[in-house]
């Protein structure tokens, strides 16, 4: 195994990996991974009262744990958002073996729903030399973000609003890194469906267009 891998926690990619930076345009994609679980299904609901479309980076293990969480996976892309990979189990994928790495891509794509991307989302953001193979084999395209919610860290959604609204260019896409599931389900994620709330009328209101991440790929 190599000893050397990037991280990736913002802005663009050291090794020039997709994460929006750099593209033109007052645009946001948002972005949700580690779900899904029953606060996808009241994200869904919020976004499509609001007429937003997000991208949602999907673990297999999550969608087989609950018929709500699989039902969420299956309304997502019904609804016209984009569903993408983000591996079985949310595995760190740099220490795991290049066996592992391909069952932890092909897992999680056996579970996704019909008409699923062929877009993933590395866990941590972290990515190898043997993860650009095993995905330039399956044909998946690694996207990673340039603005970070750290929703993860608080239970207060006006914190996460906050942490965004200061992360964001306003002559820029914008491609936010959010959660609305927790790998180890130890976080209720109810707190980014609430600041998603406050978020996009703020946005809206800003002129701010919403975009999928295949909207921006050519």
């Amino acid at each position: 195994m190599p000893t050397t891998y990037q991280t990736h926690f913002h802005g663009a990619s050291p090794r020039g990996y997709f994460t929006g930076e750099g593209l033109p345009g007052k645009r946001v994609a948002l972005t949700f991974d580690d779900g899904p679980c029953d606060a996808t299904l009241s994200l869904l609901a919020e976004m499509d009262k609001l007429g937003v479309k997000g991208t949602f980076f999907m673990i297999g293990d999550q969608i087989a744990a609950s018929p709500n969480a699989r039902r969420a996976a299956e309304l997502a892309t019904k609804l016209g958002h984009c569903v993408g990979n983000h591996t079985m189990t949310h595995a760190f994928l740099p220490k795991a073996s290049a066996k592992r790495i391909g069952e932890e891509l092909d897992k999680c794509s056996n579970e996704l729903p019909a008409g699923a991307s062929k877009l993933f989302r590395p866990p941590n953001g972290c990515m190898d030399e043997r993860v650009d193979l095993a995905l330039a084999k399956r044909g998946l395209t690694p996207v990673l973000w340039n603005v970070t919610s750290r929703d993860w860290t608080t239970k207060d959604p006006n914190k996460i609003v906050s942490t965004i609204l200061g992360g964001l260019s306003s002559d820029s896409t914008n491609v936010i890194l959010l959660h609305d599931g927790d790998a180890k389900n130890k976080r209720d994620t109810i707190t980014t469906v609430r600041a998603i709330k406050i978020l996009v009328p703020i946005l809206q209101e800003s002129g701010y267009e919403f975009v999928t991440i295949p909207q921006l790929m050519p």
